[in-house]
């Protein structure tokens, strides 16, 4: 019986033995099956850096092309821009001055509010000089007033002035649109009717749709009609000329409104 039972037990421990025999065996062979698809892998790991190579060339090829459409897209609409400031039609004074009493109508209301007053009256030194009068506006010379000599004439400005306003705030308690300094600032002078302290702001309308401002007391312009230039006989500029620039105004109900009336126009 105790052989029989020896017998037994070296039977299974014999059965152990290759069962752990096979197993190495087996996971063995599994390494080695790793091993081999892993070589694979790096092979496979380099096609697809090369490939990724390749596109990241052609994409860069697609952004440089995209960056010369962009530049010369941009240079276009330089061009274009150029040819509308050169385009921009020539309204009648007829219509100049239906443009600016619609505006000054839209103004008088805003001014009334804001506790100011508003006049048309953006220029009043006549017609003195040879040449054009102008204001500097950031996207170039503006003709503000065309003597009609051609020095330098209205085909060497890129804007042209439609009309103006001026806003300030009066001494007296008056508020909307104020009729007098075209005729009060000749005889007695603007600061009779403006407060000096208070700022002064102008408003020109431009052919090209926009509204150029001009903000400043009548001591940082100088007087009422600071901020212009003068153009001289020889084509020459003025020595005492206005350096002042007038900036796209960020007035954008002004400008909204502005647009809406030349919009009849156009």
């Amino acid at each position: 019986m105790k052989k029989r039972l020896i017998s037994l037990s070296m039977f299974f421990l014999t059965l152990a033995a290759c069962s752990n025999t096979g197993k190495q065996e087996l996971e063995g062979s599994h390494d080695s099956i790793s091993e081999e698809p892993s070589a694979e892998s790096n092979e496979y790991k380099k096609i697809e850096t090369q490939s990724i190579d390749v596109l990241s060339s052609d994409e860069s090829s697609d952004t440089v092309q995209e960056e010369r459409v962009s530049v010369s897209s941009n240079a276009s609409s330089e061009v274009d821009i150029t040819e509308t400031n050169k385009l921009t039609r020539v309204y009648s004074e007829e219509e100049k001055r239906a443009i600016l009493q619609e505006f000054i109508d839209w103004a008088s209301y805003r001014a009334e509010i804001g506790g100011m007053v508003v006049s048309d009256h953006y220029l009043g030194h006549g017609a003195s000089g040879s040449g054009d009068w102008y204001a500097n506006t950031e996207n170039g010379e503006m003709q503000v007033q065309d003597i009609g000599q051609g020095i330098p004439g209205y085909d060497q400005f890129p804007i042209h002035l439609l009309g103006g306003v001026v806003f300030y705030t009066s001494i007296e308690e008056l508020y909307g649109y104020d009729p007098r300094p075209g005729i009060e600032s000749i005889a007695v002078g603007f600061h009779r009717l403006a407060n000096p302290n208070m700022p002064v702001t102008r408003y020109l309308l431009g052919d090209d749709g926009i509204i150029y401002e001009l903000k400043g007391t009548l001591t940082e312009l100088g007087s009422f009609h600071g901020g212009y230039g003068l153009y001289e006989e020889d084509g020459s500029k003025a020595i005492d000329s206005s350096s002042d620039i007038f900036e796209v105004s960020k007035d954008t109900d002004a400008q909204e409104r502005y647009m809406e009336i030349l919009s009849k126009y156009n």
